[in-house]
């Protein structure tokens, strides 16, 4: 169960399930679980906690409870629905509030499509090349913060 190609293919019909961006948890729940046995618990929970805008963003108490779910969780995955249930919160609040500010911005942005699925985003004289399927970004908060690493949307 560590990390397969069968893994893989999971993901990503549950990513195009969601039109290319996810939009909810389960969208992206099992990115997760195989970055975890990918990278291992240590390189994990630094992934989930660093970069300018973290998708987790926990005291350094919480990063002791985190990195002891995060290990656990690697050598029994029985225990990934703990690990589901301490992250879920944060990376929902995470996802809203990043649709919320697309839709804000939405109406000051020029938008390009150069290819199917990607595109050129102009917004506050920053040029930004997205992409839905897979999902990536040149925005500096996603290369910056390990979206990419997840496919977490910018």
């Amino acid at each position: 169960m560590k990390d397969s190609n069968t893994d893989e293919k999971v993901v990503e019909v549950i990513v195009e399930a969601a039109n290319g961006v996810p939009k909810k948890y389960a969208d992206i729940a099992n990115k997760f679980e195989k970055v975890l046995f990918a990278k291992g618990p240590s390189s994990f929970v630094k992934l989930m906690t660093q970069g300018n805008n973290p998708l987790l963003k926990i005291s350094k108490k919480e990063m002791e409870t985190f990195q002891k779910i995060a290990d656990t969780a690697y050598d029994n995955p029985v225990h990934l629905a703990t690990l589901h249930t301490f992250i879920k919160p944060s990376i929902t609040a995470e996802l809203a509030d990043n649709i919320c500010k697309a839709r804000k911005i939405r109406a000051k942005c020029s938008l390009k499509k150069i290819a199917d699925g990607t595109y050129k985003i102009t917004h506050g004289g920053k040029l930004i090349e997205a992409s839905i399927k897979p999902v990536k970004s040149t925005s500096e908060n996603y290369t910056t913060s390990h979206y990419d690493v997840f496919g977490f949307p910018d």
